[in-house]
């Protein structure tokens, strides 16, 4: 652990001393000659030949971006056409799909108990019960 913590002292040392301090020591340029302004409006932000550079950039770098607003505004319709698509799709699968499951869980028309066969297979046991009572009644009379 003290060999890790030697070697970032040592680390920090090297880094400190092989900064170049005088960029930070070094002061700006100070105006020494003032800049006459005959208009009091013009150059004010900047001076006239900077403002003319920048104008030429502007010229040239407006269009671009013109260019790329216009791209970035169809790119942005496309997906919206695609969303509206896929939304449009999805509808018509739901429908779809609602109209399978409607099938498929149709409501069949009630049946009378009577109809069933479950209701007959009771009968039937019963019916038989009761003659095999009947006929073991006879018999011992």
């Amino acid at each position: 652990m003290n060999l890790k913590f030697f070697i970032h002292i040592i680390f920090i040392m090297i880094t400190t001393l092989s900064y170049d301090h005088t960029a930070i020591a070094a002061s700006p340029k100070k105006c020494e000659d003032p800049i006459a302004i005959v208009k009091p409006c013009e150059g004010l932000l900047l001076p006239t030949e900077a403002a003319a550079d920048g104008l030429k950039c502007l010229e040239t770098w407006l269009p671009k971006e013109k260019l790329k607003l216009e791209m970035a505004e169809r790119l942005f319709q496309i997906k919206l056409e695609v969303k509206d698509r896929i939304i449009e799709e999805k509808n018509v699968h739901i429908t779809n799909q609602d109209k399978l499951l409607g099938k498929a869980l149709k409501i069949r028309d009630p049946v009378q108990f009577w109809e069933t066969g479950e209701f007959w297979f009771v009968v039937g046991v019963v019916v038989g019960a009761a003659a095999a009572v009947a006929i073991t009644y006879a018999v011992n009379q």
